[in-house]
């Protein structure tokens, strides 16, 4: 259990706690008859925050989610890699980042320092989308060629007007691959988005979960301290009781039950020591 950020009501004025009956006296925390150096009574609420990060199974939950979104990261980035080089080559950053709303840099910082000399070598090798564009152009220029010749018409406006052809319509089969890899990267992209976002939504059900198991805790529900003078014991509403010793002039309050110690500050709040 956590007190911290518990005060004693009424130690306001400066130093530590009052030594006597008198100076007690008129304050709101009450007269303590067994130990005029100890308050009568310390109200707290146990720091959640801290409880809360602590929470075995919250714990665990972030660790699984952490190395899930480890894992989905480098699986957007392997398809990505991979589409790249089998695509032939390194689109331009700017207009494909854009294309799928990340950054120039994040897009940039996607990519192995190995896929461009890959995605060359896989076009070199005639493999790779661009490289068998530029195949399926070639050859269409050559049967033209071939046909324009055969009928001695190389030289004429039917050799202009073919060849326009041809070159719009590879112009429009590099614009479409283009436009299919770029749809690919942003599927990948959006894939990994939806993951992270459903890991973002299972780590606050599980912030709700471990937070619904502390206040099911009577060990953890905001309480008060009372001095028992007969025990020389602070005693919770829950039952735990707390032995306060002092050393070297401080006070400290130490739970039975769990082994903490707190520390009393000298402006009436309580904190772990």
């Amino acid at each position: 259990m956590s007190l911290a950020g518990a005060t004693f009501a009424g130690a306001a004025r400066a130093g530590y706690l009052p030594s006597t009956v008198a100076a007690l006296h008129g304050g709101t925390i009450g007269v303590n008859a067994g130990n005029p150096n100890l308050p009568h009574s310390v109200n707290y609420t146990p720091d959640y925050q801290s409880l809360l990060q602590n929470d075995p199974g919250f714990m665990a939950l972030k660790q699984n989610l952490s190395a899930q979104g480890t894992q989905d990261s480098a699986t957007r980035n392997a398809a990505i890699n991979q589409a790249l080089i089998q695509y032939g080559a390194l689109p331009d950053f700017d207009k494909a980042a854009a294309q799928f709303g990340i950054s120039a840099a994040d897009l940039q910082g996607m990519i192995d320092p190995n896929t461009a000399s890959l995605a060359d070598a896989n076009t070199k090798a005639g493999l790779s989308t661009t490289a068998r564009l530029q195949q399926q152009e070639d050859q269409a220029m050559l049967g033209l060629r071939n046909n324009l010749a055969a009928h001695g018409a190389l030289s004429s406006g039917d050799d202009a007007y073919r060849t326009n052809l041809q070159n719009q319509s590879y112009t429009q089969a590099q614009s479409d691959a283009l436009g299919s890899l770029l749809a690919a990267l942003g599927g990948y992209q959006q894939t990994y988005t939806t993951a992270q976002q459903g890991e973002q939504n299972q780590l606050t059900g599980g912030l709700t979960d471990a937070l619904s198991r502390l206040e099911s805790n009577p060990m953890y529900a905001p309480s008060s301290l009372s001095y028992n003078p007969h025990s020389g014991k602070y005693t919770s509403g829950a039952g735990g009781t707390y032995t306060p010793t002092q050393k070297n002039g401080t006070w400290y309050i130490t739970s039975d039950q769990t082994g903490q110690q707190f520390k009393l500050n000298s402006d009436g709040s309580l904190s772990p020591a």
